[in-house]
């Protein structure tokens, strides 16, 4: 059964008929078949371009949702039911029921998942267009979710040993068959450790953090062959700069953590994570970068910047920044821990494109009169600290960190989300300093 069973899984889930228009060859190369389920939408264009977009959106949506429904609907329910899947289930018809409700329930699960990757006006078509890509991993994950629900009846109690031990085995070789995928991706699975020593600047939970991000690192590393700067315990802007760099050659996707703990050593107290990464090295850039000629972070009174600059707590700081391009400045301050602070553009200050060779001072005199001033402050029980302002300039205006389910965001989400920009299309520059009280 399990066979026959995981045959219906993949083969109708790998083996859905693409449609491509021919204005949409080059999406096949980005991407392939194997790894991605495409839709495409089209709807005759009107004099209403919002209410267009909209429409083909929802279209192309649909048509993933007709390739995954109509070949498992056509073909699973014969096999789940008629054979000897049967025995999973009250009767025949309880086993339809089930397996007809979790199909139309996961499809709409699944498309949560769909990205919607261009839509645009044809004219000379006169249609408005939209293509969705969905990865295969995705939807068969949410697969196996699913047939789970059905399979356990809801209640442990009520499966036999024989069904619980067949359920396992399916289960195993769905996830082997995501494993498959992910190798079609590129994506590497890694297993990494981090550790960090409790010291008198810091507690347990920073320490637990700290060793949590160097796993991280260590995994990064090992997936894309860039040596970090491991002997770092805290976020300096060196090690930013290196992270920023990485995030262009690999990003982690997914992490699970193994094991976390703190023991006692020599009289030093360690902390020390391992987790499982699943990382997906990124193809290197092409084209010319953009650039930023001139970046410091100075009090506004100095007339000079300093590499390293020294701050005393509750010092006030400008940020001032030269663009090589006409390019959207984004402004970010990460603590010594990892975490982000997006300072601009923000809800109140709306992103202005900065001209070339211009300099863009944040905040500049006129914000300041209005009260709008950067402080620095050491971190809460420590008498120094570490911090960085990282700017970023960009083609487009960005929308960082935009994401509200993310309350208290890291370095780490900010890199995933430029691992996804083209790389000619943003420089970036990290200027690191130092609190004192």
């Amino acid at each position: 059964m399990t066979k026959r069973t995981i045959l219906f899984i993949f083969i109708l889930l790998f083996s859905v008929v693409q449609v491509y228009a021919g204005s949409y060859e080059s999406i096949k190369e980005k991407y392939p078949a194997d790894i991605y389920i495409v839709g495409i939408g089209e709807v005759e264009s009107s004099k209403d371009a919002h209410k267009d977009k909209i429409r083909a959106e929802m279209l192309a949506r649909l048509e993933i949702a007709k390739q995954i429904r109509i070949r498992i609907q056509e073909k699973s329910i014969d096999i789940m039911c008629e054979g000897e899947g049967k025995t999973f289930f009250d009767n025949v018809s309880d086993c339809r029921n089930q397996i007809t409700t979790i199909i139309e329930t996961t499809v709409d699960e699944i498309l949560e998942g769909s990205k919607i990757i261009d839509a645009g006006e044809d004219k000379e078509r006169e249609i408005y267009y939209a293509v969705a890509v969905l990865p295969r991993k995705e939807a068969v994950s949410k697969v196996k979710e699913g047939l789970q629900r059905v399979i356990t009846h809801g209640g442990e109690e009520s499966v036999t040993d024989e069904i619980r031990e067949r359920s396992k085995i399916l289960f195993e070789e769905i996830a082997r068959e995501i494993i498959r995928v992910e190798s079609r991706e590129g994506i590497k699975i890694i297993a990494a450790e981090g550790k960090a020593i409790l010291g008198e600047d810091s507690t347990p939970a920073q320490a637990k953090a700290i060793a949590l991000n160097n796993a991280r690192r260590r995994a990064l590393e090992e997936a894309v062959g860039v040596n970090l700067h491991a002997s770092s315990l805290f976020y300096n802007s060196e090690l930013i700069n290196d992270l920023i760099v990485t995030s262009t050659m690999g990003l982690i996707i997914k992490q699970d953590i193994l094991e976390e703990k703190c023991y006692t050593e020599s009289e030093k107290i360690y902390c020390v994570a391992r987790i499982e990464a699943h990382v997906k090295p990124l193809s290197a850039g092409m084209g010319k970068r953009f650039s930023i000629i001139k970046a410091s972070v100075q009090r506004p009174d100095s007339t000079h910047s300093s590499n390293n600059p020294i701050f005393q707590n509750n010092d006030e700081i400008q940020i001032r920044v030269t663009p090589g391009e006409d390019s959207y400045i984004n402004i970010f301050s990460i603590d010594q821990y990892g975490n982000v602070i997006r300072l601009y553009p923000n809800a109140h200050i709306k992103p202005e494109i900065v001209l070339s060779g211009k300099e863009f001072v944040f905040p500049d005199d006129d914000l300041r009169d209005r009260g709008l001033k950067l402080m620095v402050t050491t971190p809460k029980g420590l008498s120094k600290g570490i911090e960085s302002i990282l700017i970023i300039a960009t083609k487009e205006a960005g929308h960082f960190l935009s994401d509200a389910t993310i309350q208290n965001p890291t370095i780490t989400d900010l890199m995933r989300e430029l691992s996804e920009l083209e790389q000619s299309t943003w420089a970036e520059k990290i200027v690191g300093y130092e609190v004192r009280k």
